[in-house]
């Protein structure tokens, strides 16, 4: 077998076997080589006796403890807006600013936020497509429709801005089809 870890015994000498699985070690005939390998049960091999030949390593058989997996929605998008949201939570206006500049700065801020939420707006309340399949999907009422939307939006409020058209779209079905998997 290639790549097994041949060593001696209480030295710090090895050797790993070719592809082949031969190998060269400087040994004396009173030392022990021990041959180890992953998933293999490690061998000892006294020196004394000898002669070139066929080694074999027995499987280890490893019996795991069971182990449940349980598969939850991982929000790809968490933490990825984290400055630009605390840029946005950090905004104020200094006591010693004019009115005038005031008004200016909240203005700026005003746009600047209508340009993030302009794809919701054209995804989720402009256009009524992606309510119309959610709805008819997983056969909602509007009520329905409005209630889970709502839990999307306190969920999502700190990525749903700055992520695209399609984005939004795979990030609102993935949360209505888990939300609605768990009723």
């Amino acid at each position: 077998m290639p790549y097994v870890s041949v060593s001696v015994k209480h030295r710090n000498m090895g050797a790993i076997t070719n592809e082949k699985g031969s190998f060269t070690i400087r040994a004396s005939r009173a030392d022990t080589l021990i041959f180890s390998f992953v998933g293999y049960t490690s061998f000892e091999y006294p020196l004394q006796d000898w002669e070139a030949g066929l080694i074999r390593l027995g499987e280890k058989k490893i019996i795991l403890k069971n182990v449940t997996v349980q598969s939850t929605a991982i929000n790809p998008y968490q933490g990825m807006f984290d400055d630009e949201n605390a840029k946005v939570a950090a905004r104020h206006n200094k006591f010693y600013y004019s009115k005038q500049r005031k008004e200016k700065r909240k203005l700026i801020w005003l746009k600047e936020d209508n340009i993030k939420a302009q794809t919701y707006v054209d995804v989720v309340i402009n256009s009524s497509e992606l309510k119309d399949w959610l709805m008819s999907h997983h056969k909602l009422n509007e009520a329905q429709y409005y209630k889970v939307l709502g839990e999307f939006n306190e969920k999502n409020a700190e990525v749903m801005y700055y992520i695209t058209a399609g984005e939004l779209v795979t990030l609102i079905k993935n949360f209505y089809a888990l939300k609605l998997q768990q009723r």
